[in-house]
């Protein structure tokens, strides 16, 4: 299995994460004509010069350097003469820095890579959702490298396998995802991470597609058990199964919580909450910017744009994570069965109703408890209040 570790610009984490397993790191910049699939308030600011010194520290490893251009929408600019110019400046300069491979959603974008810069191999983001054997080949017809598939088909087998056998191209998966299993959010927030990610776009401080998955990840502990990690220990069912990448996130989160995720999957073992272990949440204690600092600055020195927006409920908003997950509720990974992975290889989740299957209810009676009730249920509360902001258009007010 190879690693493809997120890189959160920090020189130390080269050093840090240097793993056998590990064999490219993957990166993004805020506020660029291309959003790199975070908002550009939670991406580390960087300097060129920095920029290049990281990509030599990667190469002097051996490891490749994948850079996120995977915005799911570019709002039509690269159907234009002025747009395209301007993406096509952006490549160049990527290639110029030394990127070895880049993450594209957008498909028209797909084909400008491999037309105009063939020496960069190019991955599909995990924001299409290929979950599907067509689905994989189509995107494998236009000639890319990798399929980085849907997070929500980790526990496939059925489907894995059978895009497997139909595809050449490599295939990876995300490991410590933690999104909410099936979240209906998922193409609207991946739109919303494309606009408040790029420059000139309508930027708002919180993300508030998170606060759905916040509030339903504490409504039933069984949908914490629902989340399709691949637990450390797992990892050798997905060689098997011939999965080539096992991707480890979060580009936000500090160089020892990125080193600490990378250590357990090299060892394939984890003895303690897996909650800390996953990444796609709300966690300022463990990130490297805190959502409660409003400062977004571009490569280039840039002011902060005008689109830019922080309205008077933005604080309280981010108020809502004050308390991260694991800080409520712990998975205990070792009181999940040894057995966890084969469970679901016996079920066909995408066919089987949750309430009558209770596979995932029994796991989470075993290996879910709450850490502090009061306080999730305050916590709850604020969240719910929260939903009903955005509802009633109130959220920035």
């Amino acid at each position: 299995m190879e690693y493809l570790v997120a890189c959160n610009w920090d020189f130390e984490l080269i050093n840090k994460i240097d793993y056998p397993e590990v064999s490219s790191v993957f990166a993004g910049l805020p506020d660029t004509i291309i959003s790199s699939g975070r908002p550009s308030q939670q991406i580390r600011c960087i300097s060129e010069p920095d920029i290049r010194k990281t990509i030599k520290l990667v190469h002097e490893k051996k490891w490749s350097f994948d850079f996120n251009v995977n915005s799911s929408c570019l709002a039509n600019r690269e159907l234009t003469s002025a747009g395209f110019k301007a993406i096509m400046k952006y490549l160049e300069w990527l290639v110029d820095l030394g990127v070895d491979a880049v993450t594209v959603a957008n498909t028209n974008l797909i084909a400008m890579v491999k037309k105009n810069f063939p020496m960069l191999r190019v991955n599909v983001s995990t924001f299409q959702k290929i979950a599907e054997v067509t689905q994989a080949q189509r995107f494998e017809d236009l000639g890319v490298d990798l399929i980085m598939l849907s997070e929500h088909v980790n526990r496939d087998f059925k489907v894995l396998r059978a895009i497997r056998k139909a595809v050449k191209c490599k295939l990876a998966l995300i490991g410590n995802v933690g999104c909410v299993y099936d979240c209906p959010n998922a193409h609207t927030h991946a739109n919303s991470l494309a606009h408040t990610g790029a420059r000139g776009e309508q930027s708002v401080l919180p993300d508030a597609c998170m606060l759905y998955c916040f509030s339903k990840r504490l409504e039933k502990p069984e949908e914490l058990v629902k989340i399709r990690f691949i637990r450390p220990e797992d990892v050798s069912y997905y060689e098997e199964l011939g999965i080539d990448v096992l991707k480890i996130i979060d580009r936000s989160s500090t160089t020892d919580v990125l080193a600490e995720r990378v250590k357990a999957y090299s060892e394939r073992n984890y003895d303690g909450n897996l909650l800390e272990l996953l990444g796609q949440m709300m966690d300022s204690k463990r990130s490297i910017s805190r959502a409660k600092e409003i400062v977004i600055k571009n490569m280039l020195k840039k002011p902060i744009p005008s689109s830019f927006r922080a309205g008077k409920n933005s604080r309280d908003f981010i108020g809502l994570f004050e308390h991260s997950l694991y800080d409520l509720v712990s998975l205990d990974n070792k009181r999940l069965p040894n057995g966890f992975i084969k469970g679901y290889e016996q079920r066909d989740c995408r066919a089987t109703n949750c309430e009558t299957c209770g596979n995932c209810k029994t796991l989470a009676a075993e290996s879910v408890r709450i850490l502090d009730e009061a306080l999730l249920d305050a916590t709850l509360a604020k969240t719910r209040q929260g939903l009903e902001d955005i509802r009633g258009g109130t959220l920035l007010g």
